[in-house]
Formats: C-alpha cells, sequence, structure tokens
C-alpha cells in the first residue's frame, strides 16, 4: 500500500504539505526513515504547513509511531507537533530598565526553548506588556483578553505605574491578532473583574490548545 502511495502522481509530484507529509509516511512505511525525515523536513517549509494541518498530521505519525516503534520515529512526530498554547498573567510596576531586561530576556528565553507562538492575556503595565512584545517579536499570535472597557483599563492598569507605558500598551492592542472583553461593561471596583477576565483567557486558551 505505501508503495502504490507514493506511485500516485499527488503524492509523488505534489507541492502541498499534505502530499509531502502523506510520502513521508509511506516511506516510514518502507523503513526509509532517511527519506521520510528529508521529506517531512521540507514540507514544514511550505506555505500551507498551517498549525492545523500540522495538528492533523501529527496525529497521523503519532499513530505510526505507536505501532512502529522508535525513538526516531518519536522525534519526527514531534516536530509536526503545534507549539503549547500559553497563558499569561503578571506584575504590574513602574518602568525600570535593569528590571525590564532581565524579564523580557528570560520571556526570550522561554518562548524560543518551547517554540511558543500563540499567547492569550491581557496588556496591563509591567510584564503583560513585556510578554506580548515577546510573543509579537517572534511573529506570534497575540490574543488579549481585557476585562472591561479599554479606557477603564488604560486607567486603572496602565496609568497608574508611568506615561511611559500607555504608547506600548496601545502598540501591542494594534498588533495583537484579537482583541477581547470579559463584559463590555465599565471598572466597578472590584477585584473579581481581573480574575473573570484571567479566567476566560486561560478557558480560551485551553480550547485553542485542545483544537491543536
Amino acid at each position: 500500500l505505501a508503495e502504490r502511495v507514493l506511485a500516485d502522481p499527488h503524492v509523488r509530484m505534489g507541492d502541498t504539505f499534505f502530499a509531502r507529509a502523506t510520502a513521508a509516511e509511506a516511506f516510514l512505511l518502507l523503513g526509509n526513515l532517511d527519506r521520510a525525515e528529508t521529506i517531512l523536513r521540507d514540507a514544514l517549509t511550505l506555505e500551507d504547513a498551517t498549525l492545523a494541518a500540522r495538528a492533523s498530521a501529527s496525529r497521523q505519525f503519532d499513530l505510526l509511531a505507536e505501532a512502529l516503534e522508535g525513538e526516531r520515529l518519536g522525534a519526527l512526530a514531534g516536530k509536526l507537533r503545534p507549539p503549547p498554547v500559553i497563558f499569561y498573567s503578571g506584575h504590574m510596576f513602574r518602568p525600570d530598565q535593569a528590571a525590564e531586561g532581565r524579564i523580557t530576556a528570560g520571556v526570550r528565553a522561554w518562548l524560543e526553548q518551547s517554540h511558543s507562538c500563540i499567547a492569550f492575556g491581557a496588556a496591563a503595565a509591567g510584564a503583560d506588556i513585556l510578554i506580548a512584545e515577546a510573543v509579537l517579536e517572534r511573529g506570534g499570535e497575540l490574543n488579549l483578553l481585557l476585562p472591561f472597557s479599554s479606557p477603564d483599563f488604560v486607567r486603572h492598569s496602565v496609568l497608574p505605574y508611568g506615561d511611559e507605558w500607555l504608547p506600548r500598551y496601545e502598540a501591542v492592542l494594534a498588533a495583537a491578532t484579537n482583541v477581547q472583553f470579559a463584559t463590555d461593561t465599565s471598572y466597578v471596583g472590584d477585584a473579581g473583574q481581573f480574575d473573570y477576565g484571567n479566567q476566560i483567557a486561560m478557558g480560551l486558551a485551553c480550547l485553542r490548545a485542545q483544537h491543536l
């Protein structure tokens, strides 16, 4: 069956992610791991190698890895898996170049190590904005979830920590993939509104991770 698949012109001459992933699966079944790895590496560079496509293919490779066994097969499946989806929430503070440098370096290193590029959270002054900036710097997908209206959020979670944060807040808002609000109300002086916003953001992150 694998040989018949490789003889199919849609697979043999295909220049789509799914065509090449299918060819890699067939070569795995034929025991040619080197060829499978080369094709898969090439497939991941294609424009249609979206996170959803990778998620679908990774499930196929997991099944093959389970049936055929071997650490190298598991590593191949791992290359396909979408990156983890993160939820973030950080401390607010006034501008501090030294502290910001340390925090940003740590965030960048963690994102690089985990290959994370999808994030859900808010954009308060301090760590929130630093994390949001680092995600955007990587060309990632930033999903902002604010607990209530933006003007009130600025008044209570941005400006009290220094006017310098305002342009950075506006910049991450403008660059975000999605901006949503937990409610369409104003701030009513209840800390529970922030908790509610965080819980919705966490829920959205979990749903996105399950989908992938």
